[in-house]
């Protein structure tokens, strides 16, 4: 009995991690395609690789938030 709960708890455990990779990674509204959670964890913002990455480095700096003005 010990077994199958920890089978089930394993399931558990592995869907609801799919489902909030799966939220995490959704595009925003209006977008095609949004950078996964482990391409932006791969990113080196000590020497970023092109133009996306330089400004996504950018925005971590100031807080991770898209400017309003």
């Amino acid at each position: 009995m010990e077994d199958v709960d920890q089978y089930s708890e394993s399931i558990l455990r592995d869907f609801v991690a799919a489902v909030i990779s799966e939220v995490a990674n959704a595009p925003r509204k209006g977008m095609k395609r949004r950078w996964s959670v482990g391409y932006k964890r791969s990113i080196d913002c000590s020497h970023p690789k092109g133009f996306s990455q330089k400004n996504y480095c950018k925005r971590q700096r100031r807080g991770g938030k898209y400017r309003d003005d």
